[in-house]
Parts: structure tokens; C-alpha cells; sequence
């Protein structure tokens, strides 16, 4: 998502000035993660649509949540409608 959006890595991200990304959900919740994570070609940081094959579902976060491992569960953002830089 970030590549379609003209970010290719980090440094680029930090050289235009970004620091973070920001999720913010259908209820309002909202939680950012740093560039690097979010850039890193090697990280882990998903947006997961589907779960075992399936369309997630709404308690998952449905349409679309954020999985970012080794962070608090605070910044699994779930039902993501808006991505920030």
C-alpha cells in the first residue's frame, strides 16, 4: 500500500519528513507505527483481509485490520479506514 502510494523505504520516508503511519478505524480508534516498521521489506507489519482463507471477519476487523507483531495489541488496529502518513 505505501509503495502504491510513492514510498519505496524508510530513508525516502524520512528524508520527505515521515516519521510514522497512522491507522485509524471505523469506530474512531486510531494508532500509528514508525516508518521504518511499516517500510521494512523484512518486517512483519500486515494488512490482513482474509484469515484462514476467508474474508475476515467483523469481529476480526473486517473489512481490513492492521497485524503488527511484537507491538501492543493497541496497534492492531482493526476495521482500518484510513491510512496517514
Amino acid at each position: 500500500v505505501l509503495k502504491l502510494a510513492g514510498l519505496d523505504d524508510p530513508i525516502q520516508a524520512e528524508d520527505e519528513g515521515y516519521e510514522n503511519v497512522r491507522f485509524e478505524s471505523l469506530d474512531g480508534m486510531s494508532a500509528s507505527i514508525g516508518i521504518e516498521k511499516a517500510c521494512n521489506p523484512y518486517g512483519d507489519a500486515i494488512l490482513a483481509y482474509e484469515m484462514n482463507g476467508e474474508p475476515i471477519p467483523r469481529d476480526h476487523g473486517f473489512p481490513l485490520r492492521m497485524v503488527v507483531p511484537g507491538y501492543s495489541a493497541v496497534r492492531n488496529v482493526k476495521w482500518v479506514s484510513r491510512i496517514e502518513l
